[in-house]
């Protein structure tokens, strides 16, 4: 299979006129995965959401997604939907552990005005049980050629560590890990 991927890519490199703009992007990285949540003291607000940081050869970052509702706001529920990235510590060892530990800040997007969610996190995942693989592959021709593929593993995870939101520990819990490798070749005659 390998072998015939090489040798479209060679031969679209070799027929590709000089006038022909040809463009690659071969992405490969790790991510560990937690879902996190938290209810308020009082339980009003209950916040969920998923955390993802990874490494890739872009560097080491942690995405945050988050839904949070007020369930005592006085004209009734309330949610709020928040999301944010930035550079984090991140370690992998394929899928077999990570590390992660960092500080989020994500903002409110649904326009309510409220201020941003702080998620701090220092967390170990342990690879756990089988692994799971996909793959796809993509060819289109007409007035270009693009030759596209991902190729991805995962595999559930253990989570050690904490995690706060806005200073409250919060749970952390369906960790997963994941490796994988992307790849694009369009030419453009």
């Amino acid at each position: 299979m390998r072998t015939v991927g090489l040798g479209v890519v060679i031969a679209l490199s070799l027929t590709a006129s000089a006038s022909a703009e040809i463009f690659r992007t071969h992405v490969h990285g790790t991510a560990a995965i937690a879902s996190f949540s938290d209810v308020s003291a009082d339980g009003c607000v209950e916040t969920t959401g998923t955390l993802a940081a990874a490494s890739s050869t872009n560097g080491t970052f942690a995405i945050v997604v988050a839904e949070r509702w007020d369930y005592c706001a006085p004209d009734g529920p309330a949610g709020s939907f928040y999301a944010g990235g930035g550079d984090i510590a991140y370690s992998g060892n394929g899928l077999s552990s990570a590390s992660a530990s960092g500080t989020v800040v994500a903002e409110e997007y649904t326009g309510r005005g409220l201020p941003p969610l702080t998620v701090e996190f220092e967390l170990a995942f342990s690879g756990t049980g089988a692994v799971t693989a996909t793959t796809s592959r993509f060819a289109s021709g007409g007035g270009g050629t693009t030759v596209s593929f991902t190729s991805s593993r995962s595999r559930n995870a253990n989570i050690g560590g904490s995690i706060s939101l806005d200073g409250d520990a919060a749970t952390a819990s369906g960790g997963q890990l994941v490796a994988e490798v992307a790849g694009e070749l369009v030419v453009v005659h």
